[in-house]
């Protein structure tokens, strides 16, 4: 039996490495209009939210997506609905964005993506007040 379990010695036993998933971010972003105050409010969600992505080693940014739109009910939001589209292709893993407010000020929409983006398999982290919820029971 031990010469059974014996590794003959020409022979070199490779240990598998751990597998670690990298995981795609998508930044979203928003505000309401293209007033100077309000494109440097943008550009401060885009920078700080590239920094929490940095920060974790298995995440990537795959995708900046940024809207200069109000979030009313009925509003073209061209950038956000490609963001959902991009988590439904398996292109995005996780939404990091500042606030539920970026997603919308009516609920019943917001909840719906949110449902979407949830049905997807995807995460999405609200860095405002680190609400990072994967928001399973909606």
């Amino acid at each position: 039996m031990d010469e059974l379990n014996r590794i003959p010695e020409n022979i070199t036993v490779i240990q598998p490495r751990r597998v670690i998933k990298d995981y795609a971010v998508g930044i979203y972003a928003r505000v309401s209009t293209n007033r100077k105050e309000q494109m440097e409010s943008l550009a401060t969600q885009v920078s700080g939210l590239t920094r929490l992505a940095s920060a974790h080693r298995t995440w990537f940014v795959a995708g900046i997506f940024l809207d200069v739109t109000s979030a009313k009910t009925g509003t073209s939001r061209t950038e956000f609905n490609r963001m959902i589209s991009e988590c439904e292709n398996e292109s995005i893993d996780i939404i990091l964005t500042k606030s539920i407010s970026r997603f919308g000020r009516d609920t019943q929409e917001c909840l719906e993506a949110i449902r979407k983006i949830r049905a997807a398999g995807k995460r999405i982290i609200f860095e405002r007040k680190y609400i990072k919820k994967q928001l399973k029971s909606l």
